[in-house]
């Protein structure tokens, strides 16, 4: 039993007139009654329903959450890799036409 029909059936019931609402001595309290029930049942069918679409939503959002969590830890492998001592030399070589100056053409300072 739902909570409205309940607390309608509780304050009916501590008064004794519960059977008099089915008897017919109050049809517009019967139909509210029943109206009131049918309502709060097709209340719960909707949460249910609204409940079960967002579940759905947040099991999607997790999986994708943990695809770009993969994604990101290759970038930042990625992006590791591209700085490497190395690589940065190779590249300073090759495309800039860097070198490494010889041990004549270095001064150290001393501070």
């Amino acid at each position: 039993m739902n909570i409205a029909a309940k607390a309608i059936a509780d304050s009916y019931a501590m008064h004794g007139q519960l059977s008099k609402l089915f008897r017919g001595y109050y049809p517009i309290r019967k139909i509210l009654l029943i109206s009131l029930v049918v309502v709060s049942a097709f209340a719960v069918i909707l949460e249910r329903s609204l409940y079960r679409v967002t579940l759905s939503e947040f099991q999607m959002l997790q999986l994708q959450q943990q695809e770009l969590s993969l994604q990101q830890k290759q970038l930042q492998l990625e992006a590791s890799v591209w700085a490497t001592q190395s690589r940065v030399q190779v590249l300073a070589e090759t495309k800039l036409g860097m070198r490494l100056p010889d041990s004549e053409h270095t001064i150290l300072v001393k501070l």
